[in-house]
């Protein structure tokens, strides 16, 4: 979106003690996402209306109410909102899609450390769009405060010599004898009571920038490489982190907890190497115009916006010519069955009772549904089967690990019949009616008919 005309009566201009600034606060341009339909009525290129029109007055009023409710916002309140805007459109991403677009534009603000540039790129302006994709990150995998992530690790001080600012002799000296041991949580939880009792607690985006700063002052001779270096080594902490969720979900708030002291590191960085003053809400201003309370490019309060947007694939239009970025015959790409061919080490045919079946992804993908199924039959008959239940598991955990690697042979399936025959006639027909129950399309009648030709069991 756009400066509209009347926008431009409004501006800010901070003086700072090193030199004027213009500050880039475009909380007025936010403001017009309530109004956008009204405003679209007139013609973007029409003249400014008179200073005392009313409907002057009238914006002039709702852009300072806005920008009062955007300065006093909390972290926590922004991290909702931003995923309120897109929780439709991340639906369906999981965390790893997420932490793609939390990498590409890092890649963005890489230009900063390379004094690289490109066309319509500016990288300041990803400092706003990394915070954000962090914030929709930890929506994705169910954080409930960010703010009380943060506070955690990083109560006012630094989390293991629990110093502000932090002492880098000290704490390299800690880490080498207490190898494993640190940070002490105990301790830290204690400090942050304390420092939380003592009103050292953050609220605002300003004020999470302010206390890193403290914390970790970056300094004008400061160079750009080793915090980018710093920054590689903790996304790539945090991709472990995102990949062991499901069993360790506490190193992902560690984890993502120093992403963003980094990202808040940079941020003064950027501003103690541009030498402008900033105002104390300089944060919110640039993250309110770059997402005001709905989404920029399509205008709605909850984003409707096309998984890829148009801009993005014009951009990319040119990276490669569009005859060698195919699937088809003689490109550069190749379908998933291909790479099972080019790659994997599956049977091309397996024989499931008296039929010759050829292997695709489709029945690798049903083979290993029966798989995880059969393991769910094994715990619950785990009494009745007594310790048959531990071979049929190990079996079966091996064959959920071959066909969760798109693999499927003529052994897997022969394994596979073995555990079916190790039932008693009774808890063998149930395991063929859940197995039949787990496939689908022509699987369903391949698996009876295997069943019938085996064991006898009619479905």
């Amino acid at each position: 979106m756009g400066w509209h005309p009347l926008a431009a009566r409004v501006s800010t201009r901070v003086q700072g003690p090193r030199r004027e600034s213009r500050v880039p606060c475009h909380l007025a341009e936010s403001s017009w996402l309530a109004v956008r339909r009204t405003l679209s009525t007139l013609d973007p290129t029409c003249p400014l209306l008179p200073a005392n029109h009313p409907m002057i007055g009238a914006m002039t009023a709702a852009i300072a109410s806005r920008n009062s409710r955007d300065r006093d916002r909390t972290l926590d309140e922004w991290y909702r909102q931003v995923n309120r805007i897109y929780l439709r459109r991340n639906f369906d991403r999981d965390a790893f899609a997420i932490f793609g677009h939390v990498v590409e534009v890092m890649g963005g603000l890489s230009l900063i450390a390379g004094d690289k540039s490109k066309p319509e790129v500016e990288p300041h302006a990803f400092v706003p769009k990394a915070i954000a994709w962090w914030l929709v990150l930890c929506g994705k995998v169910g954080v409930r405060s960010v703010s009380e992530m943060l506070w955690f690790k990083f109560p006012a001080a630094c989390p293991y010599c629990e110093l502000r600012p932090h002492d880098e002799i000290r704490c390299r000296r800690l880490k080498q004898r207490n190898h494993g041991e640190l940070p002490d949580w105990s301790s830290l939880e204690q400090l942050g009571e304390a420092n939380e009792e003592a009103g050292r607690k953050p609220s605002t985006m300003t004020d999470w920038r302010k206390m890193f700063q403290e914390i970790y002052p970056a300094q004008g001779t400061e160079t750009y490489a080793p915090t980018f270096s710093r920054f590689t080594e903790e996304l790539g902490e945090l991709a472990e982190a995102i990949r062991v969720f499901p069993v360790a979900p506490g190193y992902f708030l560690s984890e993502a907890s120093d992403v963003f002291a980094w990202l808040m590191h940079l941020e003064n960085l950027i501003e103690m190497k541009a030498d402008v003053a900033l105002s104390d809400d300089d944060m919110e201003c640039r993250f309110a115009a770059a997402y005001p309370d709905g989404c920029r490019d399509c205008g709605y309060r909850v984003c409707a916006c096309p998984p890829i947007l148009p801009g993005t694939l014009g951009r990319i239009a040119n990276e490669l010519s569009p005859r060698r970025a195919t699937f088809a015959p003689g490109g550069a790409l190749i379908s998933t069955d291909q790479a099972m061919e080019l790659f994997g080490s599956s049977d091309s045919i397996v024989r499931l009772g008296n039929e010759e079946v050829p292997v695709d992804t489709a029945l690798i993908r049903d083979i290993h549904a029966m798989v995880k199924r059969l393991m769910v039959f094994v715990v619950e008959q785990g009494a009745a089967l007594e310790t048959q239940s531990i071979d049929m598991m190990r079996v079966l955990v091996e064959l959920n690990e071959v066909t969760a690697s798109q693999r499927l042979t003529q052994g897997t399936i022969e394994e596979l019949e073995d555990v079916f025959g190790a039932l008693e006639p009774g808890m063998r027909r149930t395991a063929g009616e859940l197995a039949v129950g787990v496939v689908s399309g022509g699987t369903v009648e391949l698996v009876k008919l295997w069943l019938k030709a085996k064991f006898g069991i009619v479905i």
